[in-house]
């Protein structure tokens, strides 16, 4: 893993976080996929298909030792997934991760 400076999380904390998103909606047997396969600056890092579909874009979070917020171009995506009535969600850490997943439907409870 790399260091972005000192005192900063690691790159590889944000895919972590990610790989916990994809566990825990797996168990809920919701269909998610890699939001970004042609490498759009800024695009959300899951499509999330539950009750609705959700663009989920992840970021590590400051209870995990992270400054960084959105990005210019991650907030230019969110405008425009808005501005098409989508859902833009945005999840800061795994605390958040974690809440936003539980309020999802188990969809494997579903016939």
């Amino acid at each position: 893993m790399i260091w972005l400076t000192k005192g900063m999380c690691k790159m590889g904390d944000e895919f972590k976080l990610e790989r916990r998103l994809m566990d825990l909606l797996e168990k809920k047997s919701i269909f998610n996929f890699k939001g970004n396969p042609v490498n759009l600056k800024g695009y959300p890092d899951r499509m999330v298909f539950a009750d609705k579909i959700y663009f989920v874009e992840i970021k590590v979070g400051k209870l995990e030792g992270s400054r960084y917020g959105q990005t210019a171009m991650q907030r230019w995506w969110q405008k425009k997934i808005e501005e098409a009535n989508g859902i833009y969600v945005l999840l800061k850490g795994l605390r958040e991760i974690e809440e936003w997943v539980e309020k999802l439907p188990d969809l494997s409870k579903k016939i």
